[in-house]
C-alpha cells in the first residue's frame, strides 16, 4: 500500500490548523491557540508546552501542555526526547479525553514504528472526535497503521472504505485506495479511483 508517513503528517498539520466541527471540550484550549498561532513552529509549540506544563498543575492545562508537546515533536522530530511518553504522562486521575491528544500521541507512535500502538490511539482519536475531516484522516491513518501489521489486510480496506464515507474526498485518498488495490492485485477495481 502506499501510505506514505508524508501524509500521516501532512494529515496531523491540517488538522492542527483549523478543523471545524464538533470537538470534545477537553481540546478547546488547544483549538483556540492553533487558530490564533497558526505559522508557529516547533520551538513555539515545545516551548509554550513546557512552560504551560511546569507552571499549571490542573489537568486541563497538563493536558493542553501535553499537545503542544506532541505538535512540536511532530514538526521537528529531531527535538523529541527519547524519553518523550514520560515526558506528557498526565497527572494520576488526569483522563486524557482529548481528541487532539490522542492524535497527535497515535503520529508519535507511528513515527516509532509502534503500529498497534497509533491504531488504538487513532481510534480513541476517532472514536470521541464528530468532526468529518477528523474522522477521515483518522481512518486513513488507521489504514496505514494496519498495513504495516501481518494479516489485517481487511482492515486497510475497511478503514480506506470508511475515510470515503467521511468526504469530502481528497487526491490522496483516493491514490491511497487505488494504491491498496493494485497492491492486491485488483487493478480494475483500482480504475475508479485513479
Amino acid at each position: 500500500m502506499r501510505t506514505p508517513v508524508a501524509l500521516l503528517l501532512a494529515c496531523s498539520f491540517a488538522l492542527g490548523a483549523d478543523a471545524t466541527g464538533s470537538w470534545n471540550e477537553a481540546d478547546s484550549l488547544i483549538h483556540a491557540w492553533h487558530r490564533q498561532r497558526p505559522t508557529a513552529d516547533a520551538e513555539t509549540y515545545l516551548a509554550a508546552g513546557d512552560s504551560v506544563r511546569s507552571t499549571q498543575g490542573d489537568c486541563a492545562s497538563q493536558l493542553f501542555g501535553a499537545n503542544l508537546m506532541l505538535r512540536g515533536w511532530t514538526m521537528n522530530a529531531k527535538a523529541r526526547p527519547a524519553d518523550w511518553r514520560e515526558r506528557i504522562l498526565l497527572p494520576e486521575g488526569c483522563v486524557p479525553m482529548s481528541a487532539r491528544y490522542h492524535y497527535q500521541y497515535a503520529v508519535m507512535e507511528y513515527l516509532d514504528e509502534s503500529w498497534t500502538e497509533a491504531a488504538l490511539h487513532f481510534n480513541t482519536a476517532r472514536r470521541i472526535s464528530s468532526d468529518s475531516l477528523y474522522n477521515q484522516e483518522c481512518h486513513t491513518s488507521l489504514a496505514a497503521c494496519f498495513d504495516k501489521l501481518p494479516g489485517r489486510r481487511d482492515s486497510v480496506m475497511w478503514h480506506l472504505e470508511a475515510a470515503l464515507r467521511w468526504g469530502p474526498t481528497s487526491p490522496y485518498l483516493l491514490n491511497n485506495i487505488a494504491g491498496a488495490y493494485l497492491d492486491d492485485q485488483q487493478g480494475e477495481r483500482a480504475l475508479s479511483f485513479i
